[in-house]
């Protein structure tokens, strides 16, 4: 019978708004042993995304394996409140992010 033992070795890449406290999260789990790699991203920002995408896409030769998108917003109003902005907004964070 032959024994086989198989590594699944997976790197993250995350990003965040804030780069102080990507950096700080960053420190802690590559501390843990974590293969985790960041970068600052508004997501809310198309350029930004199209850029995120570009570095991500070099840093792991176009290679995605796992998605995991955990972002939304809300604009805390009563609905005849929303202006135009209001609801381009939350429709650029919360699905063209994805």
């Amino acid at each position: 019978m032959l024994n086989c033992r198989y590594t699944l070795v997976h790197t993250v890449h995350t990003c965040a708004r804030n780069e102080a406290e990507l950096n700080e999260s960053l420190n802690e789990w590559n501390t843990k042993g974590y293969r985790v790699t960041g970068s600052v991203c508004d997501v809310a920002s198309r350029a930004e995304r199209q850029d995120l995408i570009t570095r991500f896409s070099s840093q792991f030769n176009g290679k995605l394996n796992i998605l995991v998108n955990n972002v939304g917003t809300n604009v805390p109003k009563q609905t005849l409140d929303v202006t135009e902005e209001d609801f381009s907004f939350l429709i650029n964070t919360n699905l063209e992010s994805a």
